[in-house]
């Protein structure tokens, strides 16, 4: 299963983040979609969560 680093926008009414993940996924949109689940478990003051970006790392990538 490939690994991918997906960058998620959140935006919320008093500030905004864009944040990393690193997941193990089938393909892109099922990472994507973790991702922003993951997003909103953890940082329910956000309202708006989406995916920006979305990578697939290689193995030299991963410990960065």
């Amino acid at each position: 299963m490939p690994r991918y680093k997906v960058i998620v926008e959140c935006s919320g009414p008093h500030r905004n983040a864009a944040l990393t993940y690193r997941i193990n996924a089938a393909n892109q949109f099922a990472a994507e979609f973790r991702a922003c689940q993951l997003a909103g478990d953890h940082y329910p003051e956000y309202r708006d969560i989406k995916p920006v970006r979305t990578d697939v790392l290689k193995n030299d990538d991963d410990a960065v």
